[in-house]
């Protein structure tokens, strides 16, 4: 019994020891021990990351709720759980719309940033280029409100460098310096009237296939093609300054129906279509209007495009025996020093040259082949050609 009343008394001994301990050891507390701030000089709309580092530096575990204060007023609050002289970092995420400075406040620590606003002036002095091909587009002769917001989120999307390589290849669509403007700029510009640019989609991984056809399609401007903006032809010429906007324009909107050989362009553009003729009459006189000139194929330079004709049958001899003769026409062009046809709504290629165009695109087999200008008179006739490419 007496053995049984010690180990208690021992027992008791140890717990009152425990309990001072522990009533000696020092509370959890916490600090704020660094503040970063990434970017420090942000753009309008840009999402600004706060990141806070917070210490227990007491000697018992806690929790601390972490307040971000903006301009003195609590924004955000996340709260950690720490053991004894145990850290964590803590992300804020903020977004300010207007430009201006901020104070920033977590804990002890205080630090600042800055937004810019991303406007046709910012782009002026950071993306000239951008700049004056904005001012090309006929939306933009009057700038009002709603042109503002459209520029500036333009603006926010052409001055981050994720998206740079899509506004250099925007930009680059059609001959520069012969084009009236910058046609899948001013796609861009539909889409941002409506306030729904999806930036990842469109230009992320930039495609022209996914600008375009969804500006002309679905925009409030462009109304399916049925806006006042495709209803006057030479205002349709200027915006189809490169092959794919024609093909992509003639593919949604032309028929194949048949009209005689020999018809004017804008005719065709009335008409919306006819036979193949007609479709590479029209696409060659859009390529010719927006830089493009006429070339024999022989001299083989670049922005050259003419009427391409084959044949199969005995094409010279065909009206004088009354013989019946396949034939199609297509437009041809040169890029980059190779060969494409665009064959109505559709481009192929690209060829290393005419011979190989011809053969092995779209006119294999076929017997022969004559080059037209845009009045459709024959300036190069070629038949009975053995065609072993180039």
């Amino acid at each position: 019994m007496r053995k049984c009343n010690y180990f208690l008394a021992i027992f008791g001994l140890l717990t009152l020891l425990s309990i001072s301990i522990v009533a000696c050891a020092k509370p959890a507390e916490f600090e704020v021990i660094s503040l970063d701030i990434t970017p420090q000089v942000a753009l309008a709309g840009d999402t600004i990351s706060i990141a806070a580092e917070v210490k227990n530096t007491g000697q018992r575990d806690g929790s601390y709720p972490v307040i971000l204060y903006v301009d003195d007023l609590a924004t955000e609050t996340q709260t950690v759980t720490l053991l004894p002289a145990a850290s964590q970092r803590v992300v804020f995420s903020l977004i300010k719309d207007k430009a201006g400075s901020y104070q920033v406040s977590v804990g002890e620590l205080n630090a600042s940033f800055s937004v810019k606003e991303s406007s046709l002036e910012q782009v002026k002095t950071s993306y000239p280029e951008l700049y004056q091909e904005l001012l090309k587009l006929p939306e933009l002769a009057e700038i009002d409100e709603k042109d503002n917001d459209a520029v500036r989120e333009i603006a926010y999307l052409a001055l981050r460098p994720e998206y740079k390589a899509a506004f250099e290849s925007i930009l680059n669509e059609g001959i520069k310096n012969k084009r009236k403007y910058c046609t899948p700029l001013q796609a861009l510009l539909w889409i941002a009237y409506d306030g729904d640019i999806d930036a990842d989609y469109i230009l992320l991984n930039y495609s022209l296939t996914k600008l375009v056809p969804n500006a002309w399609k679905n925009t409030n401007a462009s109304e399916n093609y049925d806006s006042n903006r495709w209803s006057n032809f030479e205002e349709v010429v200027d915006r189809l300054n490169s092959p794919y906007l024609v093909a992509t324009y003639m593919h949604d909107n032309f028929s194949y129906f048949y009209r005689a050989t020999f018809r004017p362009p804008e005719l065709i553009f009335r008409d919306k279509g006819g036979a193949c003729s007609n479709w590479a009459r029209f696409s060659t006189y859009c390529l010719l209007k927006n830089g493009y000139e006429y070339d024999d194929f022989e001299v083989h330079k670049d922005n050259a495009a003419c009427i391409l004709a084959a044949y199969k049958g005995d094409y010279f001899g065909a009206v004088a025996i009354g013989q019946a003769i396949q034939g199609h026409v297509v437009t041809m062009y040169i890029k980059d020093g190779l060969f494409y046809t665009l064959n109505m709504g559709r481009i192929v290629g690209p060829f290393r040259g005419e011979v190989d165009a011809v053969t092995n695109g779209t006119f294999r087999g076929w017997d022969a082949y004559e080059f037209r200008d845009i009045n459709a008179q024959v300036t190069k006739k070629v038949k009975n050609r053995q065609f072993d490419g180039m």
